[in-house]
């Protein structure tokens, strides 16, 4: 039965979308926090509460969403470059054909959160931000009813 008390065991996992248009100057950055802040908190609760990951589970307990929108600034080749390295790890880029508006990028990003890790988005938290800092972010439980 000790098995179906670690199938009951919470899972940590939490999506960050991140929209962007001619964002290159700032993404790098943005994306470097959150790798440079979000591992260390995830290894200390990981070691803290004994979750080592089950075959086929989510080995990765968060992850980046990256909407991009076509920019003409190299954003998403900014981004891709970053996916060669150790900080890219938990970064999904997807790239749209056009400027197709903010609305339809939360969307886009909606749509492939928990694609990377294997973990359903009910199983975490959602977090939108804007690599600009002009909206304030916006927080999901990632409860579905």
């Amino acid at each position: 039965m000790q098995g179906d008390a670690n199938a009951s065991a919470p899972r940590v996992h939490l999506s960050v979308i991140v929209p962007t248009y001619n964002e290159r100057e700032n993404i790098c950055l943005l994306l470097w926090l959150l790798h440079e802040h979000l591992n260390p908190f995830y290894a200390t609760f990981n070691h803290r509460y004994g979750s080592s990951p089950k075959p086929g589970a989510c080995r990765l307990p968060w992850e980046v969403v990256v909407v991009d929108d076509s920019s003409p600034d190299g954003t998403a080749q900014a981004v891709r470059c970053l996916q060669q390295h150790d900080i890219g790890k938990n970064i999904k880029l997807v790239e749209r054909s056009a400027k197709l508006g903010l609305g339809t990028a939360y969307q886009a990003g909606l749509q492939q959160v928990g694609v990377c890790t294997r973990v359903p988005a009910c199983c975490g938290n959602i977090l939108i931000i804007h690599t600009h800092r002009s909206n304030e972010p916006l927080i999901f439980n990632g409860r579905r009813g």
